[in-house]
């Protein structure tokens, strides 16, 4: 219902707001991936099913949150404040890292854990600079 070439829902509100339909379509599909990656998530992971051991699950449930969280900053380019290619770029990469399962690939969890520390790491450098700006 978001997405061209039907995109219903996202025609339906450019005609109310009086706004660019294909520029709508592309905000709907800024804001609306999630909706397409994590059917195959819990295909690829069980646990996000809440099928397994209870750190398994806990684990799935945390890095799949994370992992869309960091892609939809570097989807939206927005965290703190206006985000340049290259910060985009570590959010994908950290969000690319946090979405894979760790049971699918062997090593799963070390590149969990990467993408945890690249995702940590990215957040408090721009936290920090943030302060910094309102502070000066």
């Amino acid at each position: 219902m978001i997405t061209p070439p039907v995109a219903i829902a996202a025609y339906a509100g450019a005609a109310i707001a009086k706004t660019d339909p294909i520029k709508t379509c592309l905000s709907a599909i800024r804001f609306g991936w999630p909706a397409y990656v994590v059917p195959f998530l819990f295909v690829l992971s069980p646990n996000l099913l809440m099928k397994g051991e209870n750190a398994d699950i806990i684990w799935a449930v945390v890095t799949a949150v994370g992992g869309v969280w960091m892609l939809t900053i570097a989807v939206i380019g927005y965290f703190s404040k206006v985000l340049d290619i290259g910060s985009r770029l570590v959010f994908a990469l950290a969000g690319f890292a946090l979405l894979i399962p760790a049971g699918v690939v062997p090593g799963g969890v070390w590149v969990d854990l990467g993408g945890g520390v690249l995702a940590a790491a990215i957040v408090f450098y721009l936290l920090v600079q943030a302060r910094r700006n309102v502070v000066s």
